[in-house]
């Protein structure tokens, strides 16, 4: 399930922090597991899929999407989106 930028999670470091705050920039992947979603739900121990397709020819996402999921290997998510 995509999720907004402003969702917060909660990861090993037991800080909640919104996904715009994890620094993912063009190009980037980044796969976060067990982590609790939301601070007022406390949805977990779910998986994030962090992508930003790269620019190419001047072309791409304007944004990253962050991708909330059960699976648990970001090759996998990223095939499905």
């Amino acid at each position: 399930m995509r999720q907004k930028k402003t969702t917060c999670i909660q990861d090993d470091e037991q800080v909640y922090r919104a996904l715009k705050d994890l620094g993912i920039k063009p190009g980037m992947k980044e796969f976060y597991q067990n982590i609790l979603c939301s601070k007022n739900h406390k949805l977990g121990k779910l998986n994030l899929a962090a992508y930003w397709k790269r620019k190419y020819r001047g072309k791409g996402s304007r944004q990253p999407w962050y991708i909330l999921t059960s699976l648990t290997k970001i090759k996998m998510v990223l095939s499905l989106s």
